[in-house]
Formats: C-alpha cells, structure tokens, sequence
C-alpha cells in the first residue's frame, strides 16, 4: 500500500471514530471513506483493532507532541497550566473520550489507551514538579496524586465547556480552579 492509501486509512478512522464512535466503525466503512477496496484495507490492517491501535498511537503522538512545544515556549508554571489546560480543552472531543473507548478493544488495544492517560499525567506530573522547584506552587503537593486530580479535572472539561458562553470562558474558570488549588495554601 502506498502512504498516500495508508494516510487516507488513518485519516478516515479517525474521522469516523470521532463522528460515530468506536461502535459505529467498521472495516467496510473506512475502506468506503477512504477510497480503498476492502481488501486493500485487509493487505493491511488485519482488523479494526489493528488500524484503532495505529489511529490511537498517532493521534496520542501528535497530540503529546504539540502539548510538548507548548510547555516548552511558557514562561513559568503557571503559563504552563494555562496552555495545558487550553490545549488539553480544544482536544477534548478526542483526547478524553479514550478512558471510554476501552470496552470492546483488545487488550493491546486498551494498553495503548492507558499508555496514552498514563503519559498525559506524567505531563502534568512534570508541570507540578517544575511549579514546585520554581516556588510558585505548594511544596507539600504530591506531583502524582496532583496530576491525577488535575488530569480528572480536566476530562470534565468538555461538560463544562459545553454549559458555558465560550470554551474561553470554561477554560478561564478551569485554570483558575486549577491554579488555585496548586497555589494556596491548604
């Protein structure tokens, strides 16, 4: 299969995941939306799990890798926390609906998915820890336990995004909840 096919694959995955749900997918219906017999699809992916892992593994990449950049050009923590949490809430709609996609998937399927969760706390983790060697936030905070908090807190964002005038808006009251509980003292 030449990339051109195999992007188109991905690309149709995705698209159909984020429009249907992981229920809602079949092989017939990615081969279809992305222009390719079904058994072009077969040559290579041998199931639907197969070409989930290989969505999830890219988007989980990009994803990371963007937030990555991001951090690294903040000024200070708390600049951190602002574009995690503006980040992590434009990439809701795909990034949070992965702790529910897990029933129904293979086993390497749904490692890949906690794989994903776990990296993004540890992202968080980090951000923690620099806060608290910068002195900006609480010393007594626990990075991991903080994260964890934190990382639920935002899985909620896309409730709160979506009772709220703007996604500006539910970011502004998320950050501030969030820096609020990194910066006083308990």
């Amino acid at each position: 299969m030449t990339e051109p096919s195999r992007y188109r694959i991905i690309q149709a995955a995705l698209g159909l995941i984020a429009e249907r749900g992981l229920g809602g997918v079949t092989m017939s219906a990615i081969a279809k939306e992305a222009g390719v017999t079904r058994q072009t699809l077969y040559n290579h992916f041998p199931d639907l799990d197969a070409i989930v892992i290989t969505v999830l593994e890219q988007h989980a990449e990009s994803v990371t890798d963007e937030l990555q950049r991001l951090l690294d050009t903040a000024s200070g923590a708390i600049a951190r926390v602002e574009q995690l949490v503006r980040h992590t809430m434009a990439n809701a709609h795909h990034t949070h609906q992965m702790g529910s996609l897990t029933s129904g998937l293979s086993a390497a399927a749904q490692t890949r998915i906690h794989q994903f969760i776990q990296a993004r706390r540890e992202v968080i983790a980090d951000v923690i820890e620099g806060g608290i060697d910068e002195g900006v936030f609480r010393p007594d905070l626990d990075p991991s336990a903080a994260s964890l908090v934190i990382d639920r807190m935002l899985e909620s964002s896309s409730d709160l995004s979506e009772r709220m005038a703007s996604p500006s808006e539910a970011a502004d009251i998320l950050i501030g909840m969030i820096r609020s509980s990194l910066t006083s003292s308990a």
